[in-house]
């Protein structure tokens, strides 16, 4: 190896890879379902690494204005999100909400609404419904965990944008576990 290559590798940007309990999936579809189909979000949150690897440990459910074409958090409500896991040490790890179809790519809208772009992005389908293997057999996956559903879009902010990421580019990111529950906080 060269001085140039491995002054690449050296510097090679660090992206977020996180560790996904399965239940995480399932709570995170169930709360956005629960907004009565108008567009919702919900933020993970976890520990994190500095070398940006990081577990989920909680889903918190900022108060919010939900309509069936968007969602708006007020920056008085991220204020409260902040207050809320300050105590744990958590820090954003992603941003899930839901789109009314099933499309899950970022709109512009979804681009300049996001939170953090250090944290991922999801996109849930259908106001949060998820294909029926994940509705009636998530409780399957706990013990076997599987690939990350494809039904969700993920986005990572990549050269100064959002990116839709491939399958491919999901599985270097984002890996469920079984088995660990995660902590509901519910600020509406």
């Amino acid at each position: 190896m060269n001085r140039s290559s491995e002054f690449k590798a050296v510097n090679a940007p660090l992206h977020l890879v996180l560790s996904v309990p399965v239940d995480a999936i399932r709570l995170t579809a169930k709360t956005l379902r629960s907004m009565r189909e108008m567009e919702a979000c919900c933020f993970w949150f976890g520990s994190r690494s500095n070398t940006m690897s990081g577990s989920v440990d909680a889903i918190v459910i900022p108060q919010q204005e939900n309509h069936h074409g968007h969602y708006r958090v007020t920056p008085d409500a991220m204020l409260r999100v902040a207050d809320a896991v300050r105590p744990f040490g958590w820090k954003n790890l992603a941003q899930a909400h839901s789109h009314p179809g099933p499309g899950v790519h970022h709109s512009g809208y979804d681009d300049e609404m996001a939170n953090s772009r250090r944290a991922l992005s999801l996109v849930f389908p259908d106001y949060g419904y998820l294909p029926a293997v994940w509705r009636f057999n998530g409780w399957l996956w706990r013990l076997r965990p599987k690939p990350f559903p494809s039904a969700i879009g993920v986005h990572a902010f990549i050269d100064g944008r959002w990116k839709y990421l491939t399958d491919h580019e999901t599985t270097t990111r984002l890996s469920l576990t079984g088995g660990k529950r995660v902590r509901l906080l519910d600020l509406r």
